[in-house]
């Protein structure tokens, strides 16, 4: 009889639940063991895997008898299949309980020590060593010493066994073209009709960077390894001819072979031809080739191939040089960014840069200004500020780099707080709260700074007017926005309540981001709103008086410099935003006229000072409007506009798309 084998890889708690990954883990580690005899059908059974977090009662239900439970455990799992782990283990003491994944030690630890039910840890890339224990598993006295890449405890020490080669070719079966998802998706579809399917494939492995708040560079460290084309292409048709809505590329270096245009076009190919996949994304690309991935977030963008349909992901982290080298990250040039971000802005796409706060190296100081910068370029329409996390392999994690930058953490929650009727853990994350460039203090200054700078220059409520200021001589991105807060502040503005309520916010939640954390602050009439959408409510709502403190502050800004045509400009900035009382049917809401040529001054750095050219300017309806039915009305609006899936850009201001200059 065979021996059952069980994979755990658990879902994410904090994903919806319509939101289903397919078990390509169980899959590989199926399809790469059963090409031995030794280990094949009629000596080791795979029972379907489990992936759905619940209670631990439902999930022992559906566990079965397994000899073998193998757990991929991460951050968002961890505590969950420790509980299945140990309930699985007290059933049964003689089943193996296997852990692998991002969330096992590869150091020596006390890990084996606080869970007494794991009987051995695997190290690294999962197949080779798997395979060894199950085939140690067989022996009347397995002795796991003889299986390399694992660890386990003996007489109170963990031992570990020496590092398994990496796979050189990665021609094992596809679980996909095997065949071993087709009942997994046939039951989701069956139970769950409206489930939006994510396969999650690789086209290569491994990652030759060592970035400090990453594991996958340490995890896979090594030269990147490819799958066969044409299996790639094979696994897109079966994606394809299944209706999987996603299919995300678990790759860290996407675009590093020359072949990995290809690739995307036969994903377009695909879609243009069936409709699927409606979705493509690749979770890491080539850090050093510019051109290459151009061409494939070109294609992406194109192919509308991206919900985001023309937006490009920078995943830079940080730009700052000292932070760069703090955290190992100097290997992959800054101005590449640059010149890439240069390039896709010429093209017409919008940039959505992604940054991490705080990382070691990171003043407040440098990240104000490096987050400002970003926020002023002109096709930059979202910025990503996620929170530090120390992940058990990164090097942000070891003890000498821990001290050698003063980090301070806490264990924060992982998403939006569970239910106790769920039965389900709490998911946790040690997050970064200070280092030895900048305390805790600044760094929810620096938090306060991005919904400060995220509402009024990302929203455009007042980029004309800080554009007019840097015309004049003013200050860069960065100080004129602190000034703007300060004066806010100290002169008891019309943002000054939301600024001190978002900053007592910050301060109590500090662990958290934009992402997968809770973000939001009461508004006004106590409903809960993203933290720049309160700020940016505030301005339309009066705009009267933001107006009139905007003018005091930049007569205080420019004392000593002439101001040319003020009051026009404030009235030219404030044309740009659309207030509750908007009517999308009147012509007169989208047309404007003035004696000074704005557009050429600002937009188009024309001249000294803005020309005397009378100037009429006519906006399109902003396709929140024009494409959702919007009919105006100020309840209406509200629910239009603070609806949290709502493009940002278009809730509170005229876009530019489309827009008409003329002169008379």
């Amino acid at each position: 009889m065979s021996a059952p084998v069980l994979v755990a890889g658990l879902q994410p708690t904090y994903l919806p639940e319509s939101v289903v990954h397919l078990p390509i883990l169980w899959g590989y580690l199926r399809c790469y063991c059963q090409q031995f005899p030794e280990l094949g059908p009629g000596i080791y059974s795979w029972p379907a895997p489990l992936w759905r977090t619940r209670r631990v009662e439902e999930m022992l239900e559906e566990t079965g008898d397994p000899a073998v439970l193998a757990v991929s455990s991460y951050v968002w799992n961890q505590r969950n299949s420790h509980r299945l782990a140990r309930a699985v283990k007290e059933r049964d003491p003689g089943c193996l309980v296997v852990y692998g994944g991002p969330n096992v030690p590869s150091q020596p630890s006390s890990y084996l020590a606080d869970h007494p039910w794991i009987d051995l840890l695997v190290h690294g890339e999962g197949e080779r060593p798997f395979a060894g224990i199950l085939r140690e598993f067989r022996q009347a006295r397995p002795d796991w010493g003889k299986v390399s890449g694992v660890s386990f405890q003996r007489r109170g020490q963990q031992h570990f066994t020496e590092p398994s080669p990496r796979l050189e070719s990665l021609d094992f079966p596809s679980p996909v073209l095997e065949g071993l998802m087709d009942p997994f998706l046939e039951q989701v579809r069956r139970e769950q009709p409206y489930a939006v399917v994510i396969a999650g494939l690789e086209t290569n492995r491994g990652c030759p960077y060592s970035c400090a708040f990453c594991d996958w560079g340490m995890a896979t460290h090594s030269r990147v390894r490819r799958y066969p084309k044409d299996r790639i292409f094979k696994e897109l048709d079966w994606a394809a001819s299944k209706g999987i809505s996603v299919v995300w590329l678990h790759d860290a270096n996407f675009g590093l072979f020359p072949g990995d245009p290809d690739i995307v076009r036969h994903a377009a190919e695909l879609k243009a031809r069936t409709g699927f996949p409606q979705a493509f994304y690749a979770l890491g690309f080539a850090k050093n080739n510019k051109d290459r991935t151009f061409e494939i977030s070109q294609l992406i963008a194109d192919s509308v191939l991206d919900p985001y349909v023309d937006s490009v992901n920078f995943s830079l982290q940080t730009v700052s040089q000292a932070t760069l080298e703090a955290v190992g990250r100097d290997n992959i040039p800054l101005q590449n960014y640059r010149d890439l971000a240069d390039r896709y802005a010429r093209e017409g796409y919008s940039l959505h840069p992604d940054l991490i706060l705080p990382l070691p190296g990171e003043t407040l100081q440098s990240f104000k200004q490096g987050y400002a910068d970003l926020a002023s370029w002109p096709h930059v329409e979202r910025i990503q500020v996620y929170a530090a996390t120390v992940l058990p392999n990164a090097p942000m994690a070891q003890p000498e780099y821990r001290e050698r930058y003063q980090l301070r953490t806490r264990v924060a929650p992982l998403g939006e707080p569970l239910s106790p009727e769920l039965g389900i853990a709490e998911e946790r994350v040690e997050v970064v709260v200070s280092t030895s460039t900048m305390s805790e203090a600044e760094h929810v200054q620096g938090k306060l700074f991005v919904a400060f700078v995220r509402a009024l220059e990302l929203h455009r409520l007042t980029r004309q007017l800080r554009r007019y200021a840097a015309r004049l001589g003013g200050p860069p991105v960065h100080e004129f926005y602190d000034a703007l807060a300060a004066s806010q502040l100290g002169g008891e503005g019309l943002l000054a309540p939301m600024l001190r309520a978002i900053q007592a916010e910050i301060a109590s939640g500090l662990t958290g981001d934009e992402l997968v954390w809770p973000w939001d602050v009461a508004a006004r009439d106590g409903t809960r709103l993203k933290y720049h959408k309160a700020l940016a409510l505030d301005v339309v709502t009066e705009p009267e008086r933001f107006s009139s403190e905007l003018r005091a502050f930049l007569l205080e800004l420019l004392s000593q410099r002439r101001r040319p045509a003020l009051d026009e400009l404030l009235r030219y900035q404030a044309d740009f935003w659309v207030l509750p009382d908007f009517d999308p049917r009147d012509p007169d809401c989208y047309r404007f006229a003035y004696e000074h040529d704005w557009p050429g001054f600002l937009e188009r750095g024309e001249g000294d000072e803005p020309l005397a050219r009378p100037t009429r300017v006519v906006y399109q309806p902003p396709p929140m409007w024009s494409q959702l039915g919007y009919q105006g009305g100020v309840d209406e609006w509200r629910k239009f506009v603070l609806a949290e899936h709502m493009p940002h850009l278009d809730f509170c201001c005229h876009g530019l798309e489309g827009r008409q200059v003329s002169y008379l």
